[in-house]
Protein backbone atom coordinates (compact mmCIF):
# COMPACT_ATOMS: atom_id res chain seq x y z
CA UNK A 1 0.00 0.00 0.00
CA UNK A 2 2.79 2.47 0.91
CA UNK A 3 4.66 1.59 -2.27
CA UNK A 4 1.53 2.28 -4.33
CA UNK A 5 0.91 5.56 -2.47
CA UNK A 6 4.53 6.65 -3.08
CA UNK A 7 4.09 5.93 -6.79
CA UNK A 8 0.89 7.97 -6.93
CA UNK A 9 2.54 10.88 -5.11
CA UNK A 10 5.55 10.75 -7.44
CA UNK A 11 3.26 10.76 -10.48
CA UNK A 12 1.36 13.77 -9.12
CA UNK A 13 4.60 15.68 -8.47
CA UNK A 14 5.76 14.99 -12.03
CA UNK A 15 2.38 16.04 -13.44
CA UNK A 16 2.34 19.31 -11.46
CA UNK A 17 5.96 20.08 -12.39
CA UNK A 18 5.26 19.36 -16.05
CA UNK A 19 2.21 21.62 -16.01
CA UNK A 20 4.16 24.42 -14.31
CA UNK A 21 6.96 24.12 -16.85
CA UNK A 22 4.68 23.91 -19.89
CA UNK A 23 3.66 27.55 -20.22
CA UNK A 24 6.78 29.33 -21.41
CA UNK A 25 6.88 32.43 -23.59
CA UNK A 26 4.03 33.29 -25.94
CA UNK A 27 4.04 31.81 -29.43
CA UNK A 28 4.96 33.84 -32.46
CA UNK A 29 7.52 34.69 -35.09
CA UNK A 30 10.18 37.27 -34.24
CA UNK A 31 13.01 38.78 -36.24
CA UNK A 32 15.72 41.37 -35.89
CA UNK A 33 18.05 42.59 -38.62
CA UNK A 34 20.79 44.94 -37.49
CA UNK A 35 21.92 47.69 -39.87
CA UNK A 36 25.53 48.19 -40.84
CA UNK A 37 25.44 51.51 -38.95
CA UNK A 38 24.24 49.77 -35.77
CA UNK A 39 26.92 47.09 -36.09
CA UNK A 40 29.63 49.70 -36.66
CA UNK A 41 28.65 51.28 -33.33
CA UNK A 42 28.68 47.89 -31.59
CA UNK A 43 31.94 46.23 -32.75
CA UNK A 44 31.65 43.30 -30.31
CA UNK A 45 28.15 42.34 -31.51
CA UNK A 46 28.23 39.16 -33.56
CA UNK A 47 24.57 38.88 -34.62
CA UNK A 48 23.59 40.45 -37.96
CA UNK A 49 20.14 38.80 -38.20
CA UNK A 50 18.13 36.58 -35.89
CA UNK A 51 14.83 34.80 -36.48
CA UNK A 52 12.97 33.09 -33.62
CA UNK A 53 9.89 30.91 -34.06
CA UNK A 54 8.19 29.95 -30.77
CA UNK A 55 5.43 27.41 -31.25
CA UNK A 56 3.45 24.66 -29.60
CA UNK A 57 4.20 21.12 -30.75
CA UNK A 58 1.43 18.62 -31.37
CA UNK A 59 2.09 16.85 -28.04
CA UNK A 60 1.77 20.10 -26.11
CA UNK A 61 5.43 20.97 -25.58
CA UNK A 62 6.43 24.54 -26.36
CA UNK A 63 9.59 24.84 -28.45
CA UNK A 64 11.56 27.45 -30.34
CA UNK A 65 13.66 27.39 -33.46
CA UNK A 66 16.36 30.00 -33.88
CA UNK A 67 18.29 31.09 -36.95
CA UNK A 68 21.30 33.37 -36.42
CA UNK A 69 23.30 35.00 -39.20
CA UNK A 70 26.54 36.37 -37.85
CA UNK A 71 28.15 39.67 -38.69
CA UNK A 72 31.77 39.56 -39.77
CA UNK A 73 33.01 41.27 -36.60
CA UNK A 74 33.62 40.59 -32.94
CA UNK A 75 35.05 37.23 -31.98
CA UNK A 76 33.38 35.40 -34.91
CA UNK A 77 35.55 37.34 -37.36
CA UNK A 78 38.58 35.83 -35.61
CA UNK A 79 37.18 32.28 -35.43
CA UNK A 80 36.13 32.25 -39.09
CA UNK A 81 32.39 32.08 -38.31
CA UNK A 82 31.54 35.58 -39.56
CA UNK A 83 28.89 35.94 -42.23
CA UNK A 84 27.45 32.46 -41.68
CA UNK A 85 24.03 31.18 -40.62
CA UNK A 86 23.45 28.82 -37.69
CA UNK A 87 20.31 27.11 -36.42
CA UNK A 88 19.28 25.90 -32.98
CA UNK A 89 16.31 24.09 -31.40
CA UNK A 90 15.18 25.04 -27.88
CA UNK A 91 12.71 23.67 -25.35
CA UNK A 92 10.58 26.32 -23.59
CA UNK A 93 8.82 26.48 -20.22
CA UNK A 94 7.98 28.74 -17.27
CA UNK A 95 9.99 28.50 -14.06
CA UNK A 96 9.01 30.62 -11.08
CA UNK A 97 7.38 33.26 -13.27
CA UNK A 98 10.31 33.39 -15.69
CA UNK A 99 9.91 32.26 -19.31
CA UNK A 100 12.88 30.16 -20.37
CA UNK A 101 13.97 28.46 -23.60
CA UNK A 102 17.01 26.20 -23.40
CA UNK A 103 19.17 24.13 -25.68
CA UNK A 104 19.36 20.46 -24.81
CA UNK A 105 22.72 19.13 -23.74
CA UNK A 106 23.43 22.21 -21.58
CA UNK A 107 24.36 24.42 -24.54
CA UNK A 108 22.78 27.44 -22.90
CA UNK A 109 19.46 29.15 -22.50
CA UNK A 110 17.65 32.42 -22.83
CA UNK A 111 15.18 34.15 -20.55
CA UNK A 112 12.41 36.16 -22.16
CA UNK A 113 12.42 39.37 -20.10
CA UNK A 114 9.71 41.22 -22.02
CA UNK A 115 7.06 40.14 -24.49
CA UNK A 116 4.07 41.95 -25.93
CA UNK A 117 2.23 42.26 -29.24
CA UNK A 118 5.15 44.19 -30.82
CA UNK A 119 7.96 41.81 -29.96
CA UNK A 120 10.12 40.36 -27.24
CA UNK A 121 13.43 40.84 -25.49
CA UNK A 122 15.55 38.01 -24.19
CA UNK A 123 18.73 37.83 -22.14
CA UNK A 124 21.39 35.13 -22.17
CA UNK A 125 24.84 34.51 -20.78
CA UNK A 126 25.37 31.39 -22.91
CA UNK A 127 23.46 30.20 -25.97
CA UNK A 128 25.24 28.09 -28.55
CA UNK A 129 23.86 27.84 -32.09
CA UNK A 130 24.82 25.68 -35.04
CA UNK A 131 25.99 22.12 -35.41
CA UNK A 132 29.17 20.94 -33.80
CA UNK A 133 30.86 17.56 -33.45
CA UNK A 134 30.18 17.60 -29.71
CA UNK A 135 27.30 18.62 -27.53
CA UNK A 136 26.72 22.36 -27.82
CA UNK A 137 27.09 24.41 -30.92
CA UNK A 138 29.46 26.25 -33.22
CA UNK A 139 28.90 29.83 -32.02
CA UNK A 140 27.88 31.34 -28.67
CA UNK A 141 25.70 34.41 -29.35
CA UNK A 142 27.12 36.37 -26.42
CA UNK A 143 29.54 39.16 -27.22
CA UNK A 144 32.06 38.80 -24.39
CA UNK A 145 32.69 35.79 -22.10
CA UNK A 146 31.19 36.24 -18.66
CA UNK A 147 28.80 39.01 -19.73
CA UNK A 148 25.13 38.52 -20.46
CA UNK A 149 23.63 40.10 -23.55
CA UNK A 150 20.07 41.07 -24.43
CA UNK A 151 18.44 40.97 -27.85
CA UNK A 152 15.25 42.85 -28.72
CA UNK A 153 13.25 41.25 -31.52
CA UNK A 154 10.22 42.45 -33.47
CA UNK A 155 7.08 40.41 -34.02
CA UNK A 156 6.80 39.62 -37.73
CA UNK A 157 4.65 37.58 -40.09
CA UNK A 158 4.73 33.81 -39.61
CA UNK A 159 5.73 33.61 -43.29
CA UNK A 160 9.21 34.87 -42.34
CA UNK A 161 9.66 31.95 -39.92
CA UNK A 162 8.18 29.52 -42.43
CA UNK A 163 10.81 30.60 -44.97
CA UNK A 164 13.64 30.50 -42.40
CA UNK A 165 12.85 27.01 -41.15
Amino acid sequence: MMKHLSGVIAALVVAVATQARADGPGVGCFERVYSDAHLAGQPAQIVKRMVLDIHQQEGGAKVAEMLVTTANQGYVAITGHGGQSFRQFLLCWSDGGRNICAVECDAGRMEVTRQDNTGLTFRTDTLWVGDADECGGAVNIIEKPGQSVSYRMNRVSQAICDRAF
